[in-house]
């Protein structure tokens, strides 16, 4: 009788365990599901393009319809570079400033601003997103993990 009280007691306690371990994935899991529904379009975003007065549509917002777009003669000499760790980790200089890598507050800053960390404007076409912390935290989780 002792031995199957024990038993039990180790069975739920791994139970409890392997629970508990479960949710502490999910939970870190969240942001970076959240980061690729927001990149590739499937959670709306809200922004518009620099001189203009109207919002864009939330359906043509997802970073992936150019950042991750073909390179294709249509798309001629674009320069929309394909977003990740490799880009965003790399320290680049743009039209002759300093070198500089992004970080979260720097990302999110471009992000609303269209000013990178080295105080140079993005391309007007770029556009300026009205993202709160949380999802721009989850948008930055998404691709520092992207190669």
């Amino acid at each position: 009788m002792r031995r199957r009280r024990t038993a039990l007691l180790w069975a739920i306690g791994l139970a409890a365990g392997t629970l508990g371990l479960a949710a502490v994935g999910a939970t870190q899991a969240a942001p970076w599901l959240k980061g690729y529904a927001l990149y590739h379009g499937h959670a709306p975003l809200s922004g518009r393009i620099a001189g203009h007065g109207e919002a864009m549509p939330a359906a043509v917002l997802g970073c992936a319809g150019c950042h991750d777009a073909p390179r294709t003669e249509a798309t001629g000499n674009r320069k929309v570079p394909v977003l990740g760790r490799a880009v965003l980790s790399v320290p680049r200089s743009r039209r002759g400033g300093p070198d500089y890598v992004y970080a979260a507050d720097s990302f999110c800053t471009l992000l609303r601003t269209g000013i990178d960390p080295a105080q140079v404007m993005t391309s007007r076409t770029m556009p300026r997103f009205a993202i709160d912390d949380a999802d721009c935290a989850a948008l930055w989780t998404f691709l520092k993990d992207r190669g």
